[in-house]
């Protein structure tokens, strides 16, 4: 699993890779999330949600 918080930078590689993908969305808007992009969250505290499904 990773975070990040530029989808382009840094997920689209991991998703081909087969990594889960955890969008730290703060203020950026971009159409690419919609490809490589498993889970958004706003706030850090989400993820652990996230996690517990793995």
């Amino acid at each position: 699993m990773i975070v990040g918080d530029y989808p382009e930078i840094d997920l689209v590689n991991a998703k081909k890779f087969g990594f889960i993908t955890v969008w730290s969305k703060q203020l950026i808007y971009t159409e690419i999330h919609l490809k490589y992009v498993d889970h958004e969250i706003k706030d850090i505290k989400e993820l652990l949600d996230i996690v517990k499904k793995y």
